[in-house]
């Protein structure tokens, strides 16, 4: 077979993407002076993408292109995403190369620059090369093969594309290519600029200008910076959508906080996007205050979905989540608990050709917010509720634990809904925190970051080395026992998320209803170590729990008594905690987040209640 034109260019040409090389030429991906070969369809997969990243690429155009002829499923697209995520180091929850829009695709978003090969080989160390890993061990690996031609046009034609575009899209795009780190947020007004005559989406050139007579002033307490107030005349903030923000049946979530004591006489817009037409049958989405005083959430002209009142003068969270097609659910949340929930009209839901952003009236008229807006923001999914949750608890300010040295923290839930943060009580040093139903729950450690970014709502990475004590009520009984008690060394797991089994690497202690305490590790799962049943324990009542994890070694103390262990027939005070999951696959992950979990493993569903208090972290030397 004859040799391509310009192959010997293409091979010369390196890419550059946040810190990460591409070698087009050689089927690799280089990271942290490591070579990544990538499967030969993994590699035309992302050359297409980047070829056309100038929007997001339909799945059906990656089928037809990387798989021409083939008849592939929708699952070999999500391996290929995967193998490339990891090769990259992308996080699908912080995807700073490959993001995956609801209906639309997949977008490579990270800055793209070209080099000379040379330059880049000058510039780097010496690589390490690292045999691929392989989802199939029966099937040798074949290094990647040069993609077909077609996949080579980025090289020359890159540039035409984008002029293609129209100036709105392309600015857009462009904004969001080159823009800092991606949180989550599709687009977040932060409203902060505290003066001036422009609102600016932080993250795309979504910008409307401030008429005089709305006003900039203090905003959420718990957030940075200012909020918009409106008077109640007719005046609003608003501009173009150029196709970025979600259409149709499409997954969504809206987000923002208002203060009003007024309906101003009317039920009135907070923050509205889509077809600007004020005809039944248009396609929009918004959060609204209600002429009742409750929030609303709905799309079109029809009765929304109705919460609480929030014309209180007080700062509250409104958010709609819609879950898009096919179940077309819609939940509207106050305050981070749900307030109502129903099913959208589908007639509703047809995309028409225009889409604008208002906040503080409708595009196309009606009665004028009156109070105070801060913090919007749309989201390309649907949040669930322990993502919901969590951003109230950040935006209002709470501080459920202060660590010396190191600020102040907030308790995320994980596992299940059903777990309540009270304050703390006269005398006590932290909230406290109770599994309010009848199966697994729990909190997170998360420190407090400015802006209440979704991505900071992760737990922290508190260390390795770690003295833990708090206050623990099991509840439960010798028929239906449950546990409780401090995890650690877990990975930075997100709001809802479990912390036994998959990749969450670390050790949970656990004060069991009979007054046994077991080291349960978590990946994989497995109870490393023991102590006797305790006779005469009270489930009822509080117990002092102290845990110290050193190094590979980890010691317990209940009541002011330090404990003994059986670790595999033998009694030692120090539980050995190596990092075993090193060595296990699907390798876990270890990133020194801590916070405290509540289990009835051997009764789901039937015991619950356990209850922690005066929750205290202290970093070891």
């Amino acid at each position: 077979m004859g040799s391509i034109p310009g192959m010997n260019e293409v091979k010369r040409r390196v890419l550059r993407c946040n810190g990460v090389e591409i070698h087009p030429g050689l089927g690799l991906v280089r990271r942290d002076n490591e070579d990544i070969y990538l499967r030969s369809k993994t590699h035309q997969f992302l050359l297409y993408l980047i070829e056309h990243r100038d929007g997001p690429v339909a799945k059906e155009d990656l089928l037809r292109e990387v798989w021409e002829g083939v008849a592939v499923s929708d699952t070999t697209l999500f391996g290929c995403v995967k193998e490339l995520r990891k090769a990259l180091g992308d996080d699908a929850r912080d995807p700073q190369f490959i993001r995956t829009l609801s209906k639309k695709g997949y977008w490579f978003v990270a800055p793209v620059e070209e080099v000379d090969e040379d330059r880049a080989e000058a510039s780097a160390s010496p690589p390490t090369v690292q045999e691929p890993e392989t989802t199939a061990p029966a099937m040798a690996f074949v290094p990647a093969a040069p993609p077909p031609w077609r996949y080579w046009r980025w090289v020359w034609v890159g540039l035409g594309l984008a002029a293609a575009l129209t100036a709105a899209g392309m600015l857009a795009r462009t904004n969001q290519r080159t823009a800092g780190p991606h949180y989550g947020e599709l687009a977040w007004w932060k409203l902060d600029e505290g003066k001036g005559t422009l609102a600016a989406d932080s993250l795309n050139p979504l910008r409307g200008s401030v008429p005089p007579g709305v006003s900039f002033v203090p905003g959420v307490p718990g957030l940075s910076g200012t909020a918009l107030r409106f008077e109640g005349n007719d005046l609003l903030v608003a501009g173009l959508d150029p196709a970025l923000l979600p259409r149709g049946d499409m997954a969504r979530t809206l987000m923002a906080w208002v203060k009003t004591a007024s309906t101003n006489g009317d039920s009135t817009v907070i923050f509205r996007y889509g077809d600007p037409d004020g005809a039944p049958s248009t396609d929009s989405f918004s959060l609204q205050l209600h002429a009742t005083g409750r929030a609303a959430f709905g799309n079109g002209i029809p009765e929304p979905l109705l919460g609480s009142r929030i014309d209180d003068g007080n700062w509250h969270q409104l958010v709609g989540v819609f879950d898009g097609a096919p179940s077309l659910q819609a939940r509207l949340f106050v305050d981070g608990r749900e307030a109502s929930s129903g099913v959208m009209p589908e007639n509703l839901l047809h995309a028409g050709p225009r889409s604008e952003w208002v906040i503080g009236r409708s595009a196309w008229g009606g009665t004028t917010f009156r109070g105070s807006i801060d913090d919007v923001r749309v989201f390309d999914r649907a949040l669930n509720a322990h993502e919901v949750r969590s951003l109230h608890r950040c935006g209002s300010g709470a501080v459920d634990m202060k660590i010396d040295g190191d600020g102040d923290y907030f308790f995320s839930p994980i596992f299940g809904p059903d777990v309540d943060v009270s304050s703390a009580g006269p005398g006590e040093i932290s909230s406290r925190v109770r599994n309010s139903g009848r199966d697994n729950s729990g909190v997170a450690f998360v420190k407090r970051e400015a802006g209440c970014a979704i991505q900071s709502i992760r737990s922290s990475n508190l260390g390795q080395d770690l003295h833990i004590s708090l206050d623990l009520k099991i509840g439960g009984s010798l028929e239906l026992p449950a546990e409780g008690g401090p995890y650690f060394r877990s990975r930075r797991s997100a709001p809802g998320d479990g912390v036994i089994g998959g990749t969450s690497a670390g050790y949970w202690v656990q004060l069991q209803s009979d007054g046994q305490v077991r080291i349960k590790r978590m990946h994989p799962n497995a109870t490393v170590a023991f102590t006797p049943v305790a006779p005469g324990f009270d489930p009822t009542t509080f117990h002092h729990v102290e845990v110290e994890a050193r190094g590979e070694g980890l010691r317990v103390w209940l009541d002011g008594k330090e404990l003994a262990f059986d670790v595999a027939g033998q009694q030692t005070n120090r539980v050995p905690i190596p990092p075993l999951w090193e060595t296990t696959s699907p390798r876990g992950t270890n990133h020194g987040a801590a916070g405290v979990a509540f289990g009835c493993f051997r009764n789901r569903g039937q015991a619950g209640g356990q209850e922690a208090r005066n929750i205290r972290i202290r970093r070891l030397p």
